[in-house]
């Protein structure tokens, strides 16, 4: 899998477990200059990424009619 994305352009950078747990500062330290190398600079912070998060809540049609009623009920009840 890894020749087929190559051969379509793709670039890879391997660290091993092993390596990640013993050196995991070198290890970050030689990604940043491999995506340094290439060009590849960060675009945005993370106040950006959570921005694009959205939160949607799907509620069928009979737990919004045993909510309206619910909200019915205590309107009647005060």
């Amino acid at each position: 899998r890894q020749r087929a994305l190559e051969r379509a352009g793709w670039t890879f950078w391997r660290c091993f477990a092993s390596s990640w747990f013993i050196e995991r500062e070198n290890m970050i330290m030689s990604l940043k200059e491999k995506l340094d190398a290439m060009g590849i600079k960060p675009t945005h912070g993370m106040s950006s990424l959570i921005q694009d998060v959205e939160h949607k809540v799907w509620v069928d049609d009979e737990s919004e009619m045993s909510a309206e009623n619910d909200i019915e009920k205590d309107l009647l009840i005060v």
